[in-house]
């Protein structure tokens, strides 16, 4: 996880999404306020809105607000007592897999939130004992008591400051394992994927170099603060499902095989760089953290319900030949939709009068990215050396 950061005033009229009370919002930023502006709901065509009536504005609670912005693919948080502005700073952590051998983690990683068991039992995996958050702690993480100042004493998985780690860890090149010394991290036999409400996962909290937490001064700050500030921290998953787990290739030496990480890119919409010449302001004008992971794979650019075509489409798309970031891009597929208009207009059109498709070159992508020296490697479109 890496540190960037931008002002609230870039994100005006953005898409923000909001959890709370067990429901989901499409918040805003006014410019001088957080607003809802609807609720969403999830069917068979995907995200769904109703707009919220009565009093939309989002107050920020003790503890903090967590949101989610789509142009940035990262979650945000609002320190509580915090006076909101179009200046105000917002910091977000973009995220990348560490794989093979590139960026492993060397030395301690201490952990004061969320720091996970190295064999937690099944019945930890159960959704009211896996709350990380409230009077009841999981078996799935360390357990601690913490004062939160009202004269009593919680059980939790939290730390009330970190001046002492609940836990230290290694990560394990070889067998890409989080470690407790010698013991490597193991999921419960028979633990299956499960729809029905239960995550079974285990998700991490900050996972800190050493070093970044002996430099703190301050170590009466809780650990959420501290995550905040951090340039560079860690996190571990786990689970049955593919999205939980990492997979790799290992030579015939048994080393894995270095894969680079998607290439983030920051990029600003203009009506220009619009294949439908838009000029929303809300989201023309906006910076979108895109990412490319190789030939058709430009991802970030947020989805949102249409209502005119009955299911969820990108926000926008590119005309041929944008330039995003050092990268020109090009389609490798599309589709035209059909505009709704008056049925008073249906006699004169014709089915002929449809813009045709941008020529594609399949080949654009000659490039010689990534480790030359790997034996998985692509040059021209063609896969050479496995």
């Amino acid at each position: 996880m890496t540190k960037a950061t931008t002002t609230l005033g870039n994100l005006k009229g953005v898409d923000i999404q909001l959890w709370e009370n067990s429901k989901n919002y499409i918040v805003k930023w006014d410019g001088t306020a957080l607003k809802k502006i609807s609720e969403v709901s999830y069917g068979k065509d995907g995200m769904e809105e109703k707009a919220v009536s009565g009093d939309a504005s989002v107050a920020i609670p003790d503890w903090g607000l967590n949101l989610y912005v789509s142009t940035l693919n990262a979650s945000i948080n609002i320190p509580p007592k915090t006076t909101l502005a179009d200046n105000f700073v917002i910091a977000y952590h973009s995220e990348a897999t560490v794989s093979g051998t590139d960026d492993i983690p060397t030395g301690n990683l201490v952990c004061f939130q969320d720091c996970p068991v190295m064999a937690p039992e099944k019945a930890a995996f159960t959704r009211s004992n896996s709350q990380q958050s409230g009077p009841e702690a999981s078996d799935l993480y360390v357990k601690t008591s913490v004062s939160w100042g009202d004269g009593q004493t919680y059980t939790t998985n939290q730390s009330a400051d970190v001046s002492t780690p609940l836990q230290n860890y290694t990560f394990d090149s070889a067998t890409e394992l989080l470690h407790v010394g010698t013991t490597a991290f193991t999921l419960p036999a028979g633990l299956t994927a499960d729809n029905s409400g239960n995550q079974n996962q285990v998700w991490s909290g900050a996972l800190i170099p050493e070093a970044a937490w002996n430099a703190i001064a301050d170590k009466t700050v809780d650990p959420f603060t501290v995550e905040q500030n951090l340039d560079v921290f860690y996190r571990w998953e786990a689970g049955p499902s593919s999205w939980n787990q990492f997979y790799g290739l290992e030579d015939s030496a048994g080393k894995w095989v270095t894969f680079d990480k998607p290439i983030d890119i920051s990029y600003v919409h203009t009506s220009a760089n619009d294949f439908d010449g838009q000029t929303d302001a809300n989201i023309v004008g906006k910076t979108y953290r895109l990412q490319y992971a190789g030939p058709g794979q430009l991802w970030g650019i947020p989805w949102k319900y249409n209502a005119d075509v009955g299911h969820e489409m990108p926000l926008f798309s590119l005309t041929p030949g944008t330039k995003v970031g050092d990268f020109t891009a090009y389609p490798v597929e599309g589709e035209q939709r059909m505009a709704k208009t008056a049925a008073a207009n249906c006699a004169s059109l014709t089915l002929d009068s449809l813009p045709e498709l941008p020529a594609i070159d399949t080949n654009e992508n000659n490039f010689t990215e990534g480790d030359k020296t790997s034996p998985l490697r692509y040059k021209a479109g063609q896969k050479v050396g496995l």
